[in-house]
């Protein structure tokens, strides 16, 4: 699973103007090939190449090619945020929210996700409502949780769906609504979000 979860990061955080080596990489990771995908975008890394460096940062994460290291996909996910890379930035608010390879630290996590949220980052916009919603660095605001929630589902991500959904079921900062909760916490489901079935089975969505 994890395999092709770079692949959706890429082309949705993907730069312009991929060169042609870029291609080469992301055909050997398609094909298994770790160690060429990532002796690829190393290379193109070191030419400051934004992809390239978020490629590798992403292979220290998960271990693909390499030996996983968090302290070096830190690296290499700054490098690549510093050329302006959205799902860069928005990494460095994740390493920060869970303290990978580093302490953790809410305040520098809030600041990258509001920074990749105004990149239209539908991850940071669905943690920003998680940290509003636990009063995590900030203080706890359904309000602004339930705006972030919704943002980041009108960006499409289906963990915020089903956690909108619960707002709307238990009434928090909005007026209890079934109907959406169910609409809500279908199509998260059918995003991928495992939870969403729990949430419809507890709460007998499909009766109304």
């Amino acid at each position: 699973m994890l395999r092709w979860l770079w692949l959706f990061l890429i082309f949705n955080f993907l730069e312009a103007g991929v060169n042609l080596d870029f291609k080469d990489g992301m055909r050997a990771y398609i094909k298994g090939d770790d160690k060429s995908a990532y002796d690829i975008f190393s290379k193109l890394s070191k030419s400051n190449d934004a992809n390239g460096q978020f490629s590798v940062a992403f292979m220290y994460q998960y271990g693909y090619g390499v030996k996983q290291n968090y302290s070096l996909a830190y690296v290499w996910y700054e490098k690549s945020a510093s050329l302006g890379n959205g799902g860069a930035i928005y990494a460095l608010g994740y390493f920060n929210y869970y303290g990978l390879g580093r302490t953790q630290d809410y305040k520098k996590a809030y600041e990258y996700f509001k920074q990749a949220d105004t990149l239209n980052i539908e991850k940071a916009s669905f943690f920003l409502g998680t940290m509003y919603f636990k009063g995590e660095y900030v203080l706890k605001n359904l309000k602004k949780a339930y705006e972030y929630y919704s943002r980041s589902t009108t960006l499409g991500d289906s963990d915020a769906q089903v956690n909108l959904a619960l707002m709307y079921i238990n009434g928090y900062a909005v007026d209890k609504n079934m109907t959406k909760a169910k609409k809500l916490c279908h199509d998260s489901y059918y995003g991928g979000n495992v939870e969403a079935k729990s949430v419809w089975e507890k709460y007998e969505l499909w009766s109304y």
